[in-house]
């Protein structure tokens, strides 16, 4: 029993099938020298059926980075997959560590949107999976940290031209390079002292 991968200009390659049930085989899909629509036809000692099912070889999607790298335990995050190759299917997830996340919004070819899924306090690696194969040889880095609480700000009050230091004091923050205060809907960076002090 197996699978044929078929074209007009490369001609056929059989490789292994496994039995599911009378409606299903599974197979992998064998290296192909060029990218194209081939045909897909099940085999059996030599006779092909006569019909198949298209099968598309397109380059291989690459994860280059995400943003933002670091959220909550709690998940929730909007984080963006920067890449190239990425192609818009129904199949594809985000898989953080081992927890998968659906794609929130296909952006282009080389970005897409998932939410991060709850995880415990840990850096895991970010992949793209379709079906039960990683569609990436490469990934990304995502940390989990545990909730920041912001429990004192002084002074409490500072003129509307700006320019007051204030002193946050809490729990859990966080060295990076993307830290920062937000007053109202304005954001300015932030100087990490400590993991409860930052100004």
């Amino acid at each position: 029993l197996q699978c044929a991968f078929r074209s007009s200009a490369n001609g056929v390659v059989r490789v292994a099938a496994t039995f599911v049930d009378s409606t299903i085989l599974w197979c992998v899909s064998p290296p192909w020298p060029s990218l194209e629509a081939v045909s897909v036809e099940v085999s059996i000692q030599g006779l092909e059926s006569e019909s198949g099912q298209l099968f598309d070889y397109v380059p291989a999607a690459h994860i280059l980075g995400i943003q933002p790298a670091i959220g909550p335990t709690s998940g929730r995050t909007l984080c963006t997959i920067i890449g190239a190759n990425f192609t818009n299917s129904a199949s594809l997830r985000c898989v953080f560590g081992s927890f998968e996340s659906p794609i929130h919004r296909f952006v282009s070819s080389g970005a897409l949107e998932c939410f991060s899924p709850p995880h415990a306090p840990a850096t895991v690696l970010v992949r793209l999976v379709s079906g039960l194969d990683d569609v990436s040889p490469s990934s990304a880095f995502f940390t989990y940290h545990l909730p920041i609480q912001v429990t004192k700000a002084y002074p409490s009050y500072g003129g509307v031209e700006g320019g007051t230091i204030v002193t946050l004091n809490g729990e859990q923050f966080l060295n990076t390079t993307s830290l920062s205060c937000r007053f109202g809907t304005v954001t300015v960076p932030a100087v990490f002292q400590d993991n409860t002090t930052v100004f």
